[in-house]
């Protein structure tokens, strides 16, 4: 069974996550202290920052898809690899 994981960001993200089924395992990977304010998924605190928050993120899937996105997301599609 398949769990999507997010960054805990507004827009896509947070878009994606609200139209998951009420079945599906949703986690949002936030900074310490942050929330994602998300109706759907379960907060996971991981990184002081962040940016330390989007390193943990990029080294816990298996599958990664990204929707939009610059230079950050880019580096961050390295960082998977």
């Amino acid at each position: 069974r398949a769990a999507f994981i997010t960054n805990g960001m507004a827009g896509v993200q947070e878009t994606f996550a609200k139209h998951c089924s009420h079945t599906s395992k949703v986690f949002n990977i936030v900074p310490r202290g942050g929330r994602s304010g998300y109706a759907m998924g379960k907060d996971l605190e991981a990184g002081d920052n962040s940016g330390k928050s989007a390193d943990v993120f990029a080294q816990v899937g298996d599958i990664y898809i990204a929707m939009e996105g610059g230079q950050d997301v880019a580096q961050k599609a390295r960082d998977a690899c």
